[in-house]
Formats: structure tokens, sequence, C-alpha cells
């Protein structure tokens, strides 16, 4: 565990590094399932994974799928799911 220093919450524009993060995760059969924006922590051109309460292993492919599919959505919610927004 680390804590994450000067690092800010993901954005839309930050899906590429969001989508690489959670591609590294599904290929160790893993489903995050809970990929809020608020979840991935962007520092250095990198986006850092929290919050693992919701985590468990998956070998079906149709599951990771669907888990990236929503990432972009997720990455433009702006009705405070997961977090709070600042502004």
């Amino acid at each position: 565990m680390e804590r994450v220093l000067d690092c800010r919450h993901a954005m839309p524009e930050d899906l590429p590094l969001c989508q690489h993060a959670l591609t590294k995760l599904h290929k160790l059969g893993i489903k995050h399932g809970d990929i809020s924006k608020h979840n991935f922590l962007i520092r250095n051109r990198e986006a850092i994974l929290i919050d693992f309460d919701f985590a468990e292993r998956c070998d079906n492919p149709k599951l990771l799928a669907e888990e990236f599919q929503m990432l972009e959505q997720q990455l433009w919610d702006d009705s405070g799911r997961g977090g709070s927004i600042m502004s």
C-alpha cells in the first residue's frame, strides 16, 4: 500500500491512461468492481487504481469487457457518485 501524493482524480481526457491501468488489472484476472473516476488517481501521466473493496477474481472475459466498456462513461459522470466533486 502506498500513499499517493501530488495527484488528482481522473477526467475524461485521461481515458487512455485509465484504460491502460484497468487492462493491467484485467490481465491479472481481477475485476475492480467500482471504476468511478474517483478511484483513478493521475500522477506523472500514469493512472493509479485505488479502492479495491469490491475487487474480485474474474475469469469471465465478458464481465471484464463490460467493466472496461463502462470506463469512459464513468469518467464523464458528474453526479458525485463514488466521491465528492470539487469546483
